[in-house]
């Protein structure tokens, strides 16, 4: 039998005596038995374990700093890193320096004139202007420079300049040539499925020809064609306007058989821009050839 005074030990030793507490996986039913704490340990409760969650969360590396210290922390290198980079930036900005330069909108500035090579001399028997009235109609539609140059025979084409000194025509003898002042044009042809021909007749083709032959023999050297044929050109065909069609046209506004008289043979020096400048001249009169003109 207990007595009152060991009747209050007991009650009093069960009532403040620590018991441990409950883990949080473990169900409330079952007869598993908790396990007993251990040594020196504390008993933790559920807010003390979100707080150290919460806590660990926010001093992760980089939780508590703004995006340009972390990206700056991300960036520590070794010296020998920082020298690769340096040197890849480098290389890549003299790549791209070039590409930039030529982007750049350059100053206005007139350009350069052509070096020598690229300037060409050539010959033309230049019609008279009253008598290719008719002819200049046509080119108008069909040939784009019909309003910077005359209508013209071709006598010499297009030769580099070192092939034809600037004195070709004063140390030309034509004395024995036929006279060039006026000649016969008999026919419209397609050449090449692009130009617009008008072809003398026989007599004048071979007036030409006894030139053209002439001229060729004072040259040292030169890139002629073996077969000449003169004519004048008419214009360019555009793939809208078949063969038939312009020789058509051109037929209803030229009179054939059409004498033309011309004005004089030109020698001219012209660059890549297609502008010529004019460096000798035979001219005619009185269906003569008269000095030439510098």
């Amino acid at each position: 039998m207990l007595d009152d005074r060991d009747f209050s030990n007991v009650y009093f030793n069960s009532m403040f005596q620590r018991r441990p507490l409950r883990p949080k996986s473990q169900p409330t039913g079952g007869t598993s038995t908790p396990k007993a704490p251990e040594p020196n340990s504390v008993p933790r409760t559920q807010s003390a374990d979100r707080q150290n969650q919460q806590t660990q969360k926010n001093n992760r590396p980089g939780r508590n700093q703004n995006p340009k210290q972390r990206q700056n922390q991300s960036q520590k290198q070794t010296p020998r890193q920082k020298q690769n980079q340096s040197q890849n930036l480098s290389q890549a900005q003299s790549k791209t320096a070039p590409n930039q330069q030529q982007n750049r909108r350059a100053p206005s500035k007139r350009p350069p004139p052509p070096p020598p090579a690229y300037f060409q001399r050539d010959l033309l028997l230049v019609t008279m202007g009253d008598s290719a009235k008719a002819i200049e109609e046509v080119r108008l539609k069909f040939d784009p420079m019909a309003k910077k140059l005359p209508a013209h025979v071709t006598l010499i084409f297009p030769e580099p300049a070192v092939n034809i000194n600037k004195e070709f025509l004063k140390n030309l003898s034509h004395t024995d040539l036929p006279h060039l002042a006026q000649l016969t044009f008999s026919s419209i042809i397609v050449h090449d499925e692009m130009y617009l021909w008008l072809i003398p007749d026989q007599e004048s083709t071979e007036k030409l020809k006894s030139w053209h032959a002439a001229l060729i023999k004072n040259l040292t050297q030169h890139t002629q064609e073996e077969v000449y044929q003169p004519h004048i050109t008419l214009g360019y065909l555009p793939r809208s306007i078949n063969d038939t069609d312009a020789i058509s046209f051109a037929g209803k506004i030229l009179t054939l058989p059409l004498t033309l008289n011309f004005e004089k043979i030109l020698f001219e020096e012209f660059s890549e821009n297609q502008i010529s400048s004019a460096i000798d001249s035979i001219n005619f009169q009185n269906n003569q050839p008269i000095e030439v003109v510098n």
